[in-house]
């Protein structure tokens, strides 16, 4: 009873997800999953008789949630970032392209003038 009274307490006065669920910021979705069920078998209300299990508990299952989402968000805002990348990349290489093929226009146009000259 004496660790489930400190875990309930840690939790209680946690001041974020991560403290609440024992986890590192850099913690990985997987992790979360496993912290929050770790916790969540010794504080469940229906397992746990301490009276502020209810609390901790949804405290707990707040922390989860808000934590994956930020990571479902953290992982959109990366895979948005790489795709603007690679179109950034993609319009870059059209461009020095064309940049490259007018010069080589002016290039061929000064050659064909200078061959003219020559052949005259």
């Amino acid at each position: 009873m004496n660790s489930i009274n400190s875990i309930i307490n840690r939790v209680l006065s946690a001041t974020s997800p991560f403290e609440i669920l024992g986890i590192p910021v850099t913690a990985s979705i997987k992790d979360i999953e496993t912290s929050y069920r770790k916790l969540a078998r010794w504080i469940h209300p229906d397992k746990c008789n301490h009276p502020q299990s209810t609390k901790a508990f949804i405290l707990t299952e707040v922390a989860k949630n808000t934590l994956l989402k930020q990571r479902e968000c953290d992982e959109q805002m990366a895979l948005a970032l790489a795709a603007l990348r690679a179109k950034r990349q993609f319009e870059h290489e059209q461009y020095w392209a064309n940049l490259q093929a007018q010069h080589n226009a002016v290039d061929m146009k000064f050659q064909l003038k200078r061959d003219k000259r020559e052949a005259a």
